[in-house]
């Protein structure tokens, strides 16, 4: 295994250490997903071991990851996007195996996504999958779903999120919200495009998958 230098770890430490106080803080909330939180913070209290990506690959939608956190620096979650801004070189985004396969050009050159914790690192946890979600501006994500419970919160941008059982709503930097296990959901972008933060708790090893109805996606 690669030995992440001793400047890089520091980085992404600062980057732990902003994720560590955001989910005890919303555990310590009546906020949705409380519990939720807990359930991460927990996972993120002791000490995590990490290692550098074994190899990083170049997406076209990282073009609106400093100008989301440029956006989000006098926001409520300005802490950790600075810490991002610093650590962004070291990190190695991807993109899901089954939307790469299934999604058209358009949606690929504008989504991509992180683990910072969990399987595939930097942070190797078995307990919890937590890492960011990058889209560009007027986007449309299908229904997807997936057996892990999904607690997001919004750094930079909106967008109007519908989940399985109630109406749309429009969701701005510092909206936090739940999914359930398998609860089909829908984000679509507004004109900045949408950074957020997003952690996996049960489940964290089956992926995403995109919600068919005899045979046409939702």
């Amino acid at each position: 295994m690669a030995v992440m230098s001793d400047e890089t770890r520091l980085l992404c430490d600062r980057v732990l250490d902003c994720l560590r106080a955001f989910y005890a803080g919303h555990a310590d909330s009546d906020g949705e997903g409380a519990g939720d939180a807990a359930e991460v913070a927990d996972a993120l209290a002791g000490p995590l071991a990490c290692a550098p990506p074994d190899e990083v690959e170049t997406f076209a939608a990282t073009r609106h990851f400093l100008p989301a956190l440029e956006r989000a620096s006098a926001g409520s979650m300005a802490g950790l996007a600075e810490a991002l801004r610093a650590a962004a070189p070291h990190f190695a985004w991807m993109q899901s195996a089954g939307y790469r396969r299934e999604m058209p050009r358009e949606f690929l050159d504008n989504y991509a996504a992180l683990c910072l914790i969990g399987p595939g690192g930097p942070y190797i946890s078995d307990r919890v999958r937590v890492g960011l979600v990058l889209f560009g501006p007027d986007l449309y994500y299908p229904a997807h779903h997936h057996p892990a419970r999904e607690l997001y919160c919004v750094i930079g941008g909106t967008a109007e999120w519908w989940r399985a059982g109630e109406e749309p709503a429009l969701r701005p930097p510092g909206s936090v919200l739940l999914h359930t296990e398998n609860q089909d959901h829908v984000m679509t972008m507004r004109g900045d495009g949408l950074l957020a933060l997003w952690a996996w708790t049960g489940d964290i090893h089956s992926p995403a998958v995109l919600t068919r109805r005899e045979g046409v996606l939702v």
